[in-house]
């Protein structure tokens, strides 16, 4: 990209009439069609410092026009470009660049925003943490309002069932069937996928009770009827690190705790939060967009990522409210960026997307979705292949 940098000033007539042009695209006199990817961003800056700042896909003929040393009265168009990479047969690629086309008071501002931007040109990563898995059997599937046991408070157990989507939550709902009918108090264990206060749906007519535990320090005052009699699953999805912390904890008050089988336990918020934490840990700068921000609703089921709870990271991070929060001093240093959604965002959200195109029009850039995946092996004992052990150990060569 350096070696194909060019930093050009043309004088135009007539002069625009007022204000700053910034153009989403150009004809350069040589350089053909330029691309201008990250005119929302420099306009975005610009409207901070002054206005009648507009976006314009209609810029001026730079092909006849000259430099500097034109009359006074002559508008000025500020540009830089570079081409973007080449192609497998070593061909330049793609025209990229900013330009600003300003009126003859504003000449200084237009200059000095090419100045400042042009520092913020340089090949980045951007790292795009993906959820680790789609939980819609878990708390997001059915809400049966807020009503639902905690600590204190127990229900009896209604009549709604889980809808389609996490294979795991699916079994444990099956268990916390069979745990009820035999009359057990079952606690649920963890937040569930989004941390939210709304519960998971109550299993179908049973005798048993229905207990939530949803922090390990919960779990210190928990009480139940009869210790002898007493279960536990994963809430699902609950991050498996916040679970365990909690069975921890009732294991020691309650040693004849029975629970389900690990195997059924949902590693999707874990999965999410390693991506995450991987991600924050390998940048230079960690942008965490808005829960306002376009493309949907503030808070979803199943993404497991809540930017400013006790697991997120510490680093660097930029909260961005919009775009003119992205200044070019911040940029300029950071070759590896994390952009995080809202919580619960997919990746694919139009907030993420507007700010990826924005940054790829700020030099080559390489978007890296970072998703981690736990894999239960089920029957490993039944599976696993290797040599024979007699019950009294091995038999020497040629013994009887």
């Amino acid at each position: 990209m350096n070696k194909t940098r060019l930093t050009e000033e043309f004088a135009v007539r007539p002069p625009l009439a007022g204000g700053l042009a910034v153009l989403t695209a150009f004809r350069h006199p040589r350089r053909g069609p330029v691309v201008c990817p990250a005119a929302p961003l420099l306009a975005a800056w610009l409207r901070r410092r002054s206005s009648g700042v507009r976006l314009t896909g209609r810029a001026p003929d730079l092909g006849s026009t000259g430099a500097a040393g034109q009359p006074g009265d002559c508008g000025r168009v500020f540009t830089l470009s570079y081409l973007d990479g080449s192609d497998h047969a070593g061909r330049p690629g793609r025209a990229v660049g900013i330009a600003v086309h300003a009126a003859p008071g504003l000449l200084e501002l237009g200059a000095s925003a090419m100045g400042a931007w042009s520092a913020a040109l340089r090949t980045r990563r951007l790292f795009v943490p993906v959820s680790g898995g789609a939980c819609t059997g878990g708390p997001g599937a059915e809400r049966p309002g807020p009503g639902w046991p905690t600590q204190s408070t127990a229900a009896r157990p209604g009549a709604v069932e889980p809808g389609p989507g996490c294979a795991h939550a699916a079994a444990t709902w099956r268990t916390v069937h069979g745990f009820l009918a035999r009359g057990d108090t079952v606690l649920l264990l963890g937040a569930g996928a989004d941390g939210t206060d709304s519960g998971p749906p109550p299993p179908l007519g049973a005798a048993g009770l229905l207990l939530a535990v949803r922090t390990a320090a919960a779990a210190h005052h928990v009480t139940v009827p009869d210790p002898d009699r007493l279960s536990f699953v994963q809430w699902p999805c609950s991050a498996t690190e916040e679970v365990a912390a909690i069975l921890a904890v009732l294991r020691a008050r309650f040693p004849r705790l029975r629970g389900q089988h690990p195997d059924q336990w949902c590693y999707a918020v874990t999965d999410t939060r390693a991506a995450v934490r991987a991600a924050v840990a390998e940048s230079d700068l960690t942008l965490v967009l808005p829960p306002g921000a376009p493309g949907g609703s503030d808070r979803s089921p199943g993404s497991g990522w809540c930017p400013g709870s006790d697991w997120y990271p510490p680093g660097r991070r930029l909260h961005l409210r919009e775009l003119g929060d992205l200044a070019p001093e911040l940029l300029a240093p950071a070759a590896t960026l994390t952009l995080l959604p809202p919580s619960g965002y997919p990746a694919s959200s139009p907030g993420q997307a507007v700010v990826i195109e924005a940054l790829s029009g700020l030099g080559p850039l390489s978007v890296v979705r970072r998703r981690m995946v736990s894999e239960t092996t089920c029957g490993v004992a039944h599976t696993t292949r290797g040599p024979a052990l007699s019950p009294t150990g091995p038999t020497a060569a040629g013994s009887t």
